[in-house]
Formats: C-alpha cells, sequence, structure tokens
C-alpha cells in the first residue's frame, strides 16, 4: 500500500507521488495560504496559493506570488520553500520552477513535485500558540489564567501551582478572552495538569465541552487569525 500522511505516523517525509499528490490536492480543497521563502538567507516572507495538481506530469501549478517582488525573485532563484497548514498539521516542502506564465495579466507557476513533503502531524486539534496573553485570560470560578496555546478542541494554560485544579474534573462557566478582546464561555474538562516547580506555576490542558455553535465560529475566527500570524514567521528549515 502506497505509504499516506496519517494519524500514527506523528513527524514523516511524504516521498510516494500518491502522498504528495493527496497533500497538494488537500491545499487546494482547504483554500490553504502558502507562505513563501526565497533564497537561501532571504527572511522575507511571501504568499501564494496551490491552484492545480497534474500527477501524471509530476507537477503543480501555484498561483501569483504576493507581494510581486516575489515573482522576479523566484525567476532568478528557480526554488522556493513552502511551508502551510493543512487541517491544522504543519506542512513544507521545496519546489523548482519549471514554468512561468501568465494569464490575464496574472502571473502562475508550474512546478516540478517536491522530491517529499515534510507533513507533520500532531493531533486530533492543532494548538496555535497565544502571543502575549493576558495573566488572567482564563478565568475559572476558583482561579485565573494565562492562554498559552488554543485549538478548536481546547486549551493550555498556566495557573498559580496552588490552584486547585484536578485532571478528570468539568469545570463549568469557563471565561476565556481571546487574543481578539471577545469572550468565549464554555466548559473544561481538565485533561492534565502538570506542576512547574521551579516557575511556581501548573501547566494545565484542557478540552472544550459543549461549545455552543456561535461559540465555535468566534473560536475558528480567532485560530485562523492566529495561524495565519504564525506563519508569517515560521523558520525556513
Amino acid at each position: 500500500m502506497t505509504p499516506t500522511p496519517d494519524d500514527n505516523q506523528p513527524d514523516k517525509r511524504v516521498t510516494s507521488s500518491h502522498g504528495i499528490r493527496r497533500i497538494l490536492e488537500g491545499l487546494i480543497s482547504s483554500r490553504s495560504l502558502i507562505t513563501i521563502v526565497i533564497g537561501e538567507q532571504d527572511k522575507e516572507r511571501f504568499s501564494s496559493a496551490v491552484l492545480a495538481v497534474y500527477p501524471e506530469e509530476h507537477q503543480f501549478v501555484m498561483d501569483e506570488i504576493t507581494p510581486k517582488k516575489g515573482h522576479e525573485k523566484l525567476l532568478q532563484h528557480k526554488t522556493l520553500k513552502a511551508y502551510a497548514l493543512l487541517k491544522g498539521v504543519r506542512v513544507h516542502f521545496n519546489a523548482e520552477i519549471r514554468k512561468a506564465d501568465s494569464k490575464d495579466g496574472i502571473h502562475y507557476y508550474v512546478f516540478s513535485f517536491p522530491e517529499f513533503v515534510y507533513y507533520a502531524q500532531q493531533r486530533t486539534h492543532y494548538r496555535v500558540h497565544v502571543p502575549g496573553a493576558k495573566q488572567k485570560a482564563v478565568r475559572l470560578s476558583k482561579a485565573n489564567g494565562r492562554l498559552v496555546d488554543l485549538s478548536l478542541g481546547g486549551v493550555g494554560a498556566l495557573f498559580p501551582s496552588d490552584s486547585e485544579i484536578n485532571e478528570g474534573e468539568i469545570l463549568n462557566n469557563v471565561e476565556i478572552q481571546l487574543p481578539d478582546g471577545s469572550i468565549l464561555y464554555c466548559d473544561l474538562e481538565i485533561c492534565h495538569v502538570v506542576p512547574l516547580e521551579a516557575q511556581k506555576q501548573s501547566r494545565v490542558g484542557a478540552r472544550f465541552v459543549n461549545v455552543p455553535r456561535d461559540q465555535q465560529r468566534r473560536l475558528q475566527r480567532c485560530i485562523t487569525s492566529l495561524e495565519r500570524e504564525e506563519l508569517r514567521t515560521l523558520p525556513k528549515d
């Protein structure tokens, strides 16, 4: 059987044409934003999207790179590094250009299939880091904590070490201040509590319970915004 990305292989290089095709087609169907780096020492980030995949020719097409200065850089260097999130999973690959052309004044590029695509499966829901969260962003009846990461499935937070939070308990009427300033109201199931003695804190991982649909939509918008910001700062390798 041809290997393809799955949850049982945490971190892997997908090298089969079938697996690479599936990932590229997934980037199309999910309309994933592609963050691009051109040149080994260049820290500037560009954006594009995968438009089409041609497995028989082992090639795929990407949309015009923005900002437009990325177009000239690509023609000069001939290769790029691409980074994306596919359904919450980090993927990245290198690609070499076969042809650059334009239609109706918009450039597009034909690339050879990459040698491999790095596919880093993590958890059911990818947790995005929350930079600069307030110390009391997660408010429980018994304690307040700082939001560390966030996903559609749950949160990670830091609480004072003397907080009475126990694994397995369900906490009702929790308030979480999201990075956009809005408040998420939910119940949380505490999945794990890890003492950080040197910091006099505990790292708490919790799962959302019965989040209303309108709250889920608000959460998704917030996570999408954080993911895009995270993509802009991804390392080259």
